[in-house]
């Protein structure tokens, strides 16, 4: 399914939205406490703003495109990939990338418990995304 606004989407405390979904975001992307976004890495959401993006102490399966000024990850989990074109990226808290990011500008990585690792990343293959400037293997871009 999808879930797409113009304006701005904000997903409330411990809300958790299962996987196989869209979240397409015209404007600010707010993700606040204990939610839970996509189910594993096998079930994962796409997750785009356009605008400014915030997840705080939340856990997501999939993919992040933030295209605003600003991408804050503090205390969140995010098991997939990260595509950051966000003059902003920071990693606060006890936030742990699983996974790949690709940031267009620099990630600044605040504190001894934010890390970064390398890990799988979800299967992109027979969706119809294709990410500027990249195409996703698999997907009807590359073809």
């Amino acid at each position: 399914g999808y879930i797409v606004a113009t304006g701005d989407i904000s997903i409330s405390d411990s809300s958790l939205i299962k996987g196989n979904i869209f979240i397409i975001c015209g404007g600010s992307l707010t993700i606040s406490e204990n939610s839970e976004i996509g189910e594993s890495i096998n079930a994962p959401i796409v997750l785009y703003s356009k605008g400014d993006a915030s997840l705080t102490n939340s856990t997501v399966y999939g993919l992040i495109v933030s295209k605003g000024d600003n991408l804050v990850l503090n205390g969140t989990s995010v098991n997939g990939a990260i595509l950051n074109y966000s003059a902003s990226f920071s990693l606060t808290g006890n936030s742990d990338v699983i996974g790949s990011v690709v940031s267009y500008y620099s990630v600044n990585i605040q504190g001894n418990d934010a890390s970064i690792e390398k890990g799988n990343i979800p299967e992109f293959s027979g969706l119809v995304i294709g990410l500027d400037p990249f195409v996703v293997p698999g997907s009807y871009l590359e073809y």
